[in-house]
């Protein structure tokens, strides 16, 4: 089902494009090398992909803002990614023809990840009802989501590495795959998808190109490391709306609508 917010330049998508897109859902392990939710094609990456914001920083993201705020991100990277490969997942990330060698690397998450926080703190109202709007039972969450908020203040945003650093040093440190995506962005919509061990297969939806969250996957890794659940699952979702928010309505001016696989 679509899910629109009540924000004005909403981009619709005909019930044809969405059926191609839920059409080229494939079935994946959960340990199957992690890629971002970018839905542009890699040039090195054969085979189906987990997806998450910005691949494996995503649960590192939620460690740092849901149990270590008050840590230097480049800590908890460190010892979410040490978790994570000793429970067997491999830690991925990406680059793009974007990237600049210096600061960018062409990922949308790592680049702006600061900016992205920043818009959750300052329009998290507006961002709970969009996540209310999709699924109401989290109208009973909102001490959980008042409590996330309230950890958004204590992460330090200014000191964040860069999304090439990001990407440079956890290669040399984790062995990190890194994939190279091609192209620029055309995304149709934005898919969260909760059913266990399926992913969008990326290459294959380049005529419908889509964001995909892997959220059944989110969840999973968030579990490995400790997390709350209800409380990774919001965070997730918020993050997703706002890096929306900066890397599509900041920049092309229009909404995208956001389709719930279920």
């Amino acid at each position: 089902m679509s899910l629109m917010s009540r924000l004005i330049n909403l981009q619709p998508i005909s019930p044809e494009r969405e059926r191609v897109i839920l059409g080229n859902f494939v079935k994946v392990t959960s340990y199957a090398p992690n890629g971002c939710v970018d839905g542009r094609k890699s040039e090195d990456q054969t085979g189906p992909y987990v997806q998450s914001l910005g691949g494996s920083l995503h649960p590192a993201v939620l460690n740092w803002i849901l149990v270590r705020s008050q840590d230097k991100f480049n800590s908890v990277v460190n010892d979410t990614f040490n978790t994570l490969t000793e429970k067997g997942y491999q830690i991925g990330l990406h680059t793009g023809h974007h990237a600049d060698n210096q600061k960018k690397s062409d990922c949308g998450f790592a680049d702006n990840l600061g900016e992205i926080i920043k818009i959750l703190k300052k329009e998290e109202r507006e961002i709970f009802r969009i996540l209310v709007n999709a699924v109401p039972s989290f109208k009973n969450n909102a001490d959980s989501w008042k409590a996330i908020v309230n950890n958004l203040s204590k992460v330090d945003v200014n000191s964040l590495p860069s999304g090439h650093s990001l990407v440079k040093n956890n290669v040399e440190v984790f062995g990190a795959n890194v994939q190279h995506l091609e192209g620029s962005h055309g995304e149709l919509a934005a898919i969260v998808n909760t059913q266990p061990n399926t992913t969008l297969d990326v290459d294959n939806n380049q005529e419908t190109p889509a964001f995909n969250l892997d959220l059944w996957h989110v969840l999973k890794q968030a579990n490995e490391l400790g997390l709350d659940e209800t409380k990774a699952k919001l965070l997730s979702l918020g993050l997703y709306v706002a890096t929306e928010k900066v890397l599509v309505e900041k920049q092309r001016g229009i909404r995208l609508p956001i389709i719930v696989r279920q």
